[in-house]
């Protein structure tokens, strides 16, 4: 199988993850949050984003290739959300439920995947001298692509 030259299924998706999630910021009459970071996790903890945010980590994927020339893909990513608010409670909340309406927009992200499931969400508790929260939307994505061009959507 040669090196692919087009963007693969995986990336495509993410993309799609990331548009969406960024359009919280840009429709405020359709949500109640407007977060001031939407980016995909780089791995830099020196890069501190502006709150409200939302930060998009892909956890991991498994792959089966038990079918004939496809391949079926679970990727699991975590949303992170967070803010800095002393009415953090409400805020936190609000970001977490704008997150999970837009995911559920376009359950096949853009055409792409199977389905995209909102498995669970943590919220984590800010201390009463600082006011900063930050909550896991937990998300699994399903595709498939052909065996030999991940590439292609199947």
């Amino acid at each position: 199988m040669a090196y692919p030259t087009d963007t693969t299924v995986r990336e495509t998706i993410l993309a799609n993850i990331d548009t969406t999630l960024t359009a919280i910021a840009t429709t405020p009459l359709t949500y109640k949050t407007v977060p001031n970071t939407v980016r995909r996790w780089t791995g830099n903890v020196f890069e501190v984003p502006s709150y409200p945010c939302i930060i998009v980590v892909p956890t991991g994927e498994t792959h089966d290739d038990s079918r004939i020339a496809i391949v079926q893909h679970t990727m699991d990513l975590l949303i992170v959300c967070g803010v800095y608010d002393s009415n953090w409670k409400t805020t936190l909340q609000d970001l977490v439920t704008d997150v999970r309406v837009a995911l559920t927009t376009d359950w096949t992200r853009g055409g792409k995947a199977i389905t995209t499931q909102i498995i669970s969400d943590q919220i984590f508790e800010a201390e009463p001298t600082n006011p900063l929260a930050e909550a896991q939307v937990t998300v699994r994505v399903f595709y498939r692509t052909l065996y030999n061009d991940p590439t292609t959507a199947y």
